[in-house]
């Protein structure tokens, strides 16, 4: 099980400068768990277990993929990467690299 709190504000529309607190708890066998405080209608996750160090996160917005989140924890324990593909509610593509350190 992956419990996540993510805290943002938003960048686009309505929901532009808004704070936005979404939180999902999901199990890593790629049924969909709902995401609570989504600006997105019906948002949902689902996990998969790829190796011992990486997962892959798939939303969903009303039933359809939006986003995949490939995430992969180093070796050592002291690094996270995480790429993103897919697109958003307005069919613009999204690619993201995401690097996280542990402090």
């Amino acid at each position: 099980m992956l419990k996540t709190t993510i805290d943002q504000v938003g960048t686009q529309g309505q929901n532009k400068g808004k704070k936005i607190r979404t939180e999902s708890v999901a199990a890593f066998d790629g049924t969909d768990a709902p995401v609570k405080g989504s600006p997105n209608p019906n948002q949902t996750i689902a996990l998969k277990k790829i190796d011992a160090r990486t997962f892959e996160a798939q939303n969903k917005s009303d039933g359809k993929p939006t986003v995949t989140t490939r995430v992969t924890v180093a070796a050592d324990g002291k690094t996270i990467t995480a790429t993103q593909s897919g697109a958003n509610l307005q069919g613009q593509a999204i690619k993201n690299s995401l690097l996280f350190e542990k402090q």
